[in-house]
């Protein structure tokens, strides 16, 4: 069994790794927010219990039980979520029973969706089984934590890219200085004639 700091730590060992790919086994998390990746897969032989806030993808194939919150959501068919979600888009192949709430929901043949559903709008294949409730809303918001944690990887990507440009120039710079230096030792030390032929 894993613990918040081992997931974390193995998520910043492997944040430069996408995706992300949870170990096999039960793993129980009190809170876990995945930054650096972008794309998080729960495997068909996982267990996650908990809350999970994930700025990026979520991919599931095996069972999470708990709070999610993402910016798409992929249930696989051997997918299963009990529990409540929050995402912009989410794509069901497999079943979820609580409640949910997604900007663009999806329903595939063989998604099986029990509880509450609201969703600005809706496609659901006519296999699909939909057991509850299903509401049309205009706008959905997502929570303030995920909202706060998006602009943080938006403030984090700006960052990279102002230091990688940063780094770009100053190289530039370094290499002129130093075609200038060359230059300049070029013009002190000219180059010998060559030698005359040997008689």
């Amino acid at each position: 069994m894993g613990t918040v700091e081992n997931v974390q730590r193995s998520v910043k060992d492997n944040a430069a790794k996408a995706p992300y790919r949870c170990n096999p086994g039960r793993l129980s998390v009190a809170s876990f927010h995945l930054i650096e990746g972008r794309v998080l897969i729960i495997e068909s032989d996982m267990i996650v219990q908990g809350q999970l806030t994930i700025v990026g993808t979520v991919r599931l194939e095996g069972r999470f039980d708990g709070a999610l919150v993402c910016t798409r959501l992929e249930i696989g068919t051997d997918g299963y979520l009990m529990g409540q979600v929050v995402t912009g888009e989410l794509v069901v192949a497999g079943q979820i029973v609580g409640q949910i709430r997604a900007r663009l929901a999806d329903l595939k043949p063989t998604a099986i969706v029990e509880g509450q559903l609201w969703h600005e709008q809706l496609r659901m294949d006519a296999a699909a089984t939909l057991v509850g409730e299903s509401r049309r809303q205009s706008y959905l918001d997502m929570p303030p934590e995920f909202l706060a944690l998006e602009a943080r990887v938006r403030q984090t990507e700006d960052d990279f890219r102002r230091l990688e440009t940063e780094s770009r120039v100053r190289w530039a710079e370094e290499a002129k200085s130093a075609q200038a230096q060359f230059a300049a030792l070029r013009a002190r030390f000219p180059a010998p004639l060559p030698a005359a032929g040997r008689q």
